[in-house]
């Protein structure tokens, strides 16, 4: 049953994520999006202690990603905690402009450092160029 339900869930994320990224090449936009579904109040201002007590919610939470095809051949990821989308990232974080990454393997390296962090209750997971550099992403010049 477990395994049917893993499957429908990755159905269901990739045509909702198929539909997201047609939407956004057809108006222009941009799709990166974050939500925090273990919060109970997203509206509040993030502490210091905010990480500690993120990755303490976190700590049950089952985490998984989506690597993703995006405009102009390139490609993004999702990042799912229990079942919900929680980040849409459809462009390299940390690079201007709207490119994708090159590789799926480079989109699926971001996408695993991101749920790192969400894991050690950085929400948003701020990702940094230098860490690009480090895990050898293409695309950065």
């Amino acid at each position: 049953m477990k395994t049917f339900t893993s499957l429908f869930l990755a159905v269901a994320i990739l045509v909702g994520c198929t539909s997201r990224n047609q939407n956004a090449e057809e108006t222009g936009e941009e799709t990166e999006q974050v939500v925090d579904p273990v919060a109970t109040d997203n509206s509040e201002a993030e502490t210091d202690d905010e990480p500690k007590n993120l990755a303490e919610k976190y700590a049950e939470a089952q985490f998984g990603s989506l690597v993703t095809n995006v405009a102009n051949q390139r490609f993004g990821y999702y990042i799912y905690i229990d079942g919900q989308i929680v980040i849409e990232q459809t462009t390299i974080p940390a690079i201007p402009g709207k490119n994708g990454f090159v590789t799926k393997e480079d989109a699926q390296k971001v996408a695993d450092l991101a749920i790192a962090k969400i894991r050690k209750g950085n929400m948003p997971p701020t990702i940094t160029v230098e860490e690009l550099k480090e895990l050898k992403i293409q695309g950065l010049e």
